[in-house]
């Protein structure tokens, strides 16, 4: 019996049992396993927050969240192998600032960031901070520009998805410089360049940037932030180090395919709420150089438009044309 014929003996129209059937699927939510994709390179900021979050999910509702990293393209490699899943919650997206920013550097990433996703809440937050190799010479933010004005050569940045290099080009805007940019795959490696004296400097996350840091390998100068962060508080901020008009944070959230039960959403951002203001979860987070900042479905959306909007005007002013 097909599903029309079975409709019609039970006096209901197939919407309405459409509707209950996505229902009960909502509140069962989730019976099978997950996969977060992770869609930047092992041992990098995203890494980190989207193993954490994943036992979270799997130790509250008791099914395994299967981790997958899948990095490459500024991160469009993964965010459009999540667009183009199911739509019905069992695969997730850790999704980074590079969401906003795909259609930046490439005319079709794959995928959109309005149309092909439906956003769950944003997780966390972060300032970027501003290390330079142990060799450089700059001491502080002041220097470093001072540097990269007087220098008749480039300096040398290096960034591992395109939030890491559109914050730099913002600095470099505010500060009139120029730099060279070299490619990496993925956070992580940016910051090992960094320590091996092949870039000069990177913005980056505290996490990625702090083994190489206690082990004097690099040398942090600044968060680029008003006011000095409350889990790094030996480290100056922007502001005091001359540049208050450079004010960069990133931040990572869950998406999932569009079209995902509005139930299945809100039972996710939900979760996360609650996960997020545990004071254990609080603790950890500031160990790794973060602040929980969720939100609901809709603000997450807005707040992603809003950030396409914020870079796509800082490229615009350097000049990139999406290839």
């Amino acid at each position: 019996m097909n599903f029309k014929k079975l409709a019609t003996l039970l006096g209901l129209c197939p919407a309405l049992l459409i509707g209950a059937a996505a229902s009960v699927s909502a509140e069962e939510y989730p019976t099978k396993p997950i996969k977060l994709i992770i869609p930047l390179a092992p041992g990098g900021s995203a890494d980190g927050v989207g193993r954490m979050v994943a036992k979270q999910m799997s130790d509250a509702w008791k099914q395994p969240v299967v981790v997958e990293n899948r990095s490459g393209a500024a991160a469009a490699i993964g965010i459009a192998a999540v667009a183009k899943s199911p739509a019905d919650g069992y695969t997730l997206l850790l999704t980074p600032v590079s969401i906003a920013t795909g259609k930046i550097y490439v005319k079709d990433p794959g995928f959109d960031s309005d149309k092909d996703f439906s956003h769950i809440t944003q997780l966390i937050t972060t300032n970027y901070l501003v290390s330079v190799s142990q060799d450089f010479p700059a001491k502080n933010l002041a220097e470093l520009v001072a540097y990269a004005k007087s220098n008749p050569n480039p300096i040398f940045h290096g960034a591992g998805a395109g939030g890491m290099y559109l914050a730099f080009e913002e600095f470099a805007q505010l500060a009139d410089i120029k730099a060279t940019q070299v490619n990496y795959r993925g956070e992580a490696l940016a910051i090992t360049g960094l320590a091996a004296g092949d870039t000069q400097v990177v913005f980056s996350s505290l996490l990625a940037a702090k083994p190489f840091i206690d082990s004097k390998k690099i040398r942090p100068l600044a968060f680029a932030s008003k006011e000095r962060v409350s889990y790094a508080p030996q480290i100056p901020s922007s502001t005091e180090s001359g540049m208050p008009s450079l004010n960069i944070d990133f931040w990572f959230g869950l998406s999932a395919p569009a079209g995902t039960p509005p139930e299945i959403v809100k039972k996710v951002a939900d979760q996360m709420a609650i996960f997020m203001k545990q004071p254990d979860t609080v603790e950890k987070l500031k160990q790794l150089g973060f602040l929980p900042k969720t939100s609901s479905p809709d603000e997450f959306r807005r707040h992603v438009a809003s950030e396409r909007a914020r870079w796509t005007a800082v490229a615009k002013k350097a000049g990139i044309e999406p290839q």
